[in-house]
């Protein structure tokens, strides 16, 4: 008699709250088992092929002594009667009949002894151990785990869904497959109902309960690769003297003005503290020369120095009347020629043109700090050891930035334009590293996660909410919840707050940053497709929450008196599933507001509806939202600039005022009352989405409806949060809101 060898696992669809049970039956010395199946509707939570109330069987030929067979049934949400169950239970003892008929089978001749037997394609699961559970998106289908006979060529029909395809089956094949089925039909029927396999209690939970499902317990608890730390920058009147020694090295950069060529071309280095003697003054006039460099704003020159080994002399051109801005460019500059010429040091001084004296200031200052620490950003957190393995790794990084300035002009003001530089940098940074991030990566709980990791870092002045669904439930946000309905990451509804410590000044003004936060936008079952939808960079869409993020670690760095922040991030996907979002349902958001969804790509304003009613009940007086929201913003304004939308002249001048400060740029956008005809809808009090025509100005007077008496402003950054040339993310938005919450700490 035929031996058998069975393995059964048990567990739980968390989608569906369904027990499933799988039987793997290794027929020893059978070789005429061929794959047989049925064509499946569903894919359960282990990513395996079902149908409801029946029976899914697949046979492999392995090699001529063995095939392996697959069973899976899953039982509905539903309870059994207790009739059904009473007539299941009788099927144990007839089902060990069946079993045993296979041995009755003979064998055929051609069979060969059994050697290096693989395992079957679904081994028992241990359910203590939850993170073996794969998403439901990455598990192969049942077709495709399967393995084509032995010496066969594999083929695509091989891994097809059709049944039958690419292996003969006679009738022998079928009555023994046959028999299989029933007999691991009725004994997996039979252990379930009689209580040899249970469902512990903690898996009966539904899905949008558990919050530790599918993706959200694999991806999301992967450990995010830290972003490289940024230079450290000192203001000095004296050059320090550096040893370039082994492996490191050292860049002199040299800014002048066009102006001062005009004036006196030959003496232009005369003034300069970082070439000390007449020979490297004239080494560097020499450079200029032979590369025709004459300071004109943007030009640079640069060489290998002559009298010092590992230095080099660069020298750039800056427009003498330019403002921050232009000194953020060319500090981005200057941190580019660092990195080609693998240089850990920098000191930079700016020499003097016309009858101006000193060029730096706090403002200028605060410019180039912020292009030589960000300027050279290239994420390679993700990348592979590259080269031949006995070729040292190159681990080249800008370690120290020094702003050699005249006798007297490293006063306060500017070595405090300094640290604010550089704690915005490390804010932008943060943005930078959150948005070039993959979305498998940056999850909505790894958003919360950030949010907590900076809390935790300034305890005396940030506090932390995160509020899961069911407390937005309670909250009304339907809105929001809306969108996140069809993801397996649960949504976190992100509330960081910031207050000054004891000590710090009263709380004059409550301030409010509100970041949308989808990261990942697959639009829904109005769903991104063809040339240009940019689905593969979606993972930028929340670009408006980074910023935000950032902006909440520049304030904590800093901590600026007399003002109260409240930092708010609705995170979540927009995915499609059965569950989700349609085109026409009604929505409701925590303010009552109806609203029908004419397009679920246009989801981000959903979002920010809840957001921004919640920062309006925290007491918040001025508030900025920030939002990757419409391709039609980047159609206007391009990729350089973002828009602003509001309708207080008040808020316009205060961003702008904050913009003008880090070098970002902001356009100032119409809000046309007119334009709201677009957004009335026939069932609900307005529909998501107007016409293509003005679709950013539609979008922010979409979201003015959900704001009361606090004084608010849209900034959409689809176009400058993402720039290929630049390393992919840009941190656009975070310096901003920084600058924008220290120039109201500092109002009177």
């Amino acid at each position: 008699m035929e031996r058998l060898a069975c393995a059964i696992s048990v567990g739980t669809s968390g989608s569906h709250g369904s027990t499933v049970v799988r039987v793997s039956i290794l027929a020893l010395g059978h070789t005429s088992l061929r794959k047989q199946e049925h064509r499946v509707d569903r894919v359960n939570e282990f990513g395996v092929h079902t149908i409801p109330h029946a029976v899914h069987t697949t046979a492999f030929s392995l090699s001529d002594s063995f095939a392996v067979l697959c069973m899976v049934f899953e039982r509905p949400r539903s309870r059994y009667n207790a009739m059904w169950t009473i007539l299941e239970v009788l099927f144990w003892i007839p089902s060990l009949l069946f079993v045993s008929l296979l041995g009755s089978i003979p064998p055929r001749a051609t069979s060969t002894p059994i050697t290096d037997v693989p395992s079957p394609p679904f081994d028992p699961i241990d359910l203590s151990d939850r993170s073996i559970r794969p998403s439901n998106r990455d598990s192969p289908t049942i077709s495709q785990r399967t393995v084509p006979m032995e010496g066969s060529p594999v083929s695509p029909s091989d891994l097809s869904d059709s049944p039958n395809q690419g292996f003969p089956i006679d009738s022998v094949d079928i009555a023994i497959t046959a028999k299989i089925r029933i007999a691991t039909s009725m004994a997996a029927r039979a252990a379930r109902c009689s209580g040899l396999f249970s469902t512990p209690a903690s898996y009966r939970t539904s899905r949008h309960r558990s919050g530790m499902q599918g993706r959200a317990m694999t991806a999301s608890a992967r450990d995010m690769p830290s972003m490289p730390d940024l230079p450290d920058v000192k203001v000095v009147s004296q050059p320090t003297v550096m040893e370039a020694s082994g492996a490191s090295s050292r860049l002199l950069a040299i800014a002048t003005a066009a102006k001062a060529w005009e004036q006196n071309e030959k003496d232009v280095f005369e003034s300069s503290l970082l070439l000390s003697d007449a020979q490297q003054r004239a080494f560097a006039q020499d450079v200029a020369m032979e590369q025709r460099f004459r300071g004109k704003a943007g030009s640079q020159a640069s060489a290998r120095a002559s009298w010092a080994s590992k230095t080099h002399v660069m020298m750039v051109g800056v427009d003498e009347k330019g403002g921050e801005a232009e000194l953020k460019k060319m500090g981005s500059t200057v941190a580019n020629q660092a990195k080609a010429c693998r240089a850990h040091q920098v000191q930079v001084e700016m020499l003097p043109s016309g009858e101006e004296e000193l060029l730096w200031d706090d403002a200028k200052v605060k410019g180039f700090v912020l292009g030589a620490t960000t300027g050279c950003f290239q994420d390679e957190r993700f990348k592979t050891k590259k080269g031949k393995e006995d070729e040292p790794e190159d681990d080249w990084k800008l370690e120290l930035v020094e702003l050699v300035v005249p006798e007297g002009a490293e006063n306060e003001k500017v070595q405090r334009a300094v640290s604010e530089a550089t704690a915005i940098a490390h804010g932008m940074q943060l943005a930078r590293g959150l948005v070039s991030a993959p979305a498998n990566y940056v999850t909505p709980a790894q958003l919360a996660e950030t949010a907590r990791e900076i809390a935790q870092s300034h305890p005396e002045t940030m506090s932390l909410k995160v509020l899961e669904r069911e407390e937005c439930e309670q909250l009304g946000m339907g809105s929001y919840l809306a969108v996140a309905e069809a993801s397996d990451e649960p949504p976190k509804f992100i509330h960081l707050t910031y207050k000054p410590r004891a000590g710090g000044g009263a709380v004059q003004r409550k301030l409010g940053l509100v970041g949308k936060g989808l990261t990942f936008d697959s639009g829904g079952y109005n769903i991104k497709a063809g040339p240009g939808s940019m689905i593969e960079l979606m993972k930028f869409d929340m670009g408006g929450a980074a910023a935000t993020l950032g902006a909440a670690k520049t304030v904590a760095e800093l901590e600026p008196p007399n003002v109260e922040v409240h930092f708010i991030v609705a995170a979540c996907e927009n995915m499609v599933a059965g569950r989700g979002m349609r085109p026409g349902d009604i929505i409701t958001a925590s303010n009552g507001k109806t609203i029908e969804v004419n397009n679920t790509d246009a989801e981000g304003r959903l979002t920010l509806a809840d957001a921004l009613i919640y920062a309006e009940n925290q007491g918040v007086e001025r508030c900025l939202d920030i939002a990757t929201l419409t391709g039609a913003c980047i159609v206007a304004l391009g990729d350089k600039m973002g828009g602003l939308f509001t309708q207080d002249d008040e808020v316009a001048d205060l961003v702008a005022q904050a913009c003008k400060q880090v070098g970002e740029k902001f356009w100032r956008m119409p809000m046309e009352p007119a334009y709201k005809e677009q957004l009335k809808s026939l069932v609900a009090d307005m529909k998501n989405t107007g016409t293509r025509a003005g679709g950013s100005i539609t979008a922010a007077l979409f979201l003015s409806e959900y704001v009361k008496e606090m004084k608010w402003g849209h900034l959409d950054i689809a176009g400058p949060v993402w720039d290929e040339k630049q390393g992919g993310a840009t941190g656009f938005g975070a310096a901003t809101l920084s600058q924008w919450v220290l120039d109201a700490s500092k109002e009177s």
